[in-house]
């Protein structure tokens, strides 16, 4: 068989120069095969396409901005007419039982890849429809290795000396919006986790590397552990972390979405904070949970009236109230234990250095509220 490029016979060096396409473009197999795609039709049987006649086509070369006419003959001459006749004139490929065809001759081969009408031609444009496309074994197999490799190494994140801790696989999860994580078991964490890896491992790896599922993740596990908290005073909904609180939620808006939104936009304030009390929740975090502060309250004398406390106590609590600026800062670390490990450095030495305003101001409204 003979490849003719507008009527004019081109060997394979030429076949390739005049398409403007490298030779390792089209594979060189032992065994050429192409497949007809498997249908399934009405009644749940599998067909597919028994024979496909082409005898030319067309291709479009965008650096010449022109169409050729690509040709498949054994033999070409001309009629009275002057106008070229071509034998075969019937040259199709002939399906078997499976849709497999072998076809066995070189230029034959090289005929039918090219075809805009098959899948893995480099002329067929995206959404163009496949009639057909190259059995590439190889391939297949490449595809198989390299799905198998990134499946292991999607596993390897969840099992393995190599996995990540249960807790970081936790908050992966929460991050991942896995419902009911915390009512979950270790190895329930991390077969649900698994499951995932080994039916998408692409999309798993790339979200285990995410920094939206980290954030997301961090977030919800810091809620759960009620290290941040939505509190509501004076009417208003407020985001606290660790007693600091963070923003005031507006009315009518979402306060999850409106906590995300201030966080992203600035992490890089409370990165730090969230992060070392995720670490350091212990025993100490967990009993300065609100269900337990009637349990560790002190004893303190009742405060009959104003005349019991000291005038200093109160003449400084005034002026206090005065300076707005210093104020706004005492309300701010007033309740921040700065004996529990989870407080960020930084929070513990700012309240620490506010301790003696911060007991004016915790005396003097104690001296009000008594006195009322």
């Amino acid at each position: 068989m003979g490849l003719f490029i507008d009527d004019k016979a081109v060997n394979k060096s030429k076949f390739f120069e005049t398409l403007g396409i490298s030779p390792n473009s089209v594979p060189q197999p032992r065994e050429k095969r192409f497949q007809f795609p498997m249908r399934t039709d009405q009644d749940g049987n599998a067909r597919h396409l028994k024979r496909l006649m082409v005898n030319e086509y067309s291709v479009y070369l965008p650096k010449e901005n022109r169409e050729i006419k690509v040709r498949i003959a054994s033999t070409q001459k001309k009629d009275k007419e002057q106008n070229f006749e071509y034998f075969p004139t019937d040259n199709a490929l002939e399906a078997g039982e499976r849709g497999e065809i072998l076809v066995s001759d070189e230029m034959a081969f090289l005929f039918w890849y090219v075809n805009p009408m098959n899948r893995q031609s480099p002329f067929r444009k995206p959404q163009a429809p496949v009639f057909y496309e190259f059995k590439d074994n190889d391939n297949v197999a490449k595809v198989a290795n390299d799905r198998d490799e990134m499946r292991i190494i999607a596993m390897s994140i969840v099992l393995g000396h190599n996995a990540w801790s249960i807790s970081k696989l936790r908050t992966l999860a929460k991050g991942l919006k896995i419902a009911g994580v915390d009512d979950m078991t270790d190895a329930v964490v991390k077969n649900t986790l698994k499951e995932r890896a080994w039916a998408d491992p692409d999309a798993f790896i790339n979200q285990a590397e995410s920094r939206e599922v980290a954030f997301a993740g961090k977030i919800q596990e810091a809620i759960d552990r009620n290290l941040i908290a939505l509190k509501t005073l004076n009417g208003m909904q407020r985001w606290y972390i660790q007693d600091r609180e963070v923003m005031p939620v507006q009315y009518g808006i979402d306060a999850r979405q409106a906590l995300d939104d201030e966080l992203s936009a600035k992490w890089y304030m409370y990165a730090d904070d969230i992060n070392a009390a995720l670490e350091n929740t212990n025993i100490s975090t967990k009993l300065a949970s609100a269900d337990n502060d009637k349990f560790f309250q002190d004893t303190e004398p009742v405060i009959e009236t104003t005349a019991e406390i000291d005038a200093t106590v109160w003449d400084e609590y005034q002026l206090l109230l005065k300076d707005e600026i210093k104020l706004e800062k005492i309300r701010k670390y007033a309740d921040v234990d700065i004996n529990n490990p989870g407080v960020h450095t930084a929070t513990r030495k700012a309240a620490e250095n506010l301790a003696s305003e911060i007991a004016i101001y915790k005396k003097g409204l104690a001296i009000e509220q008594e006195s009322k």
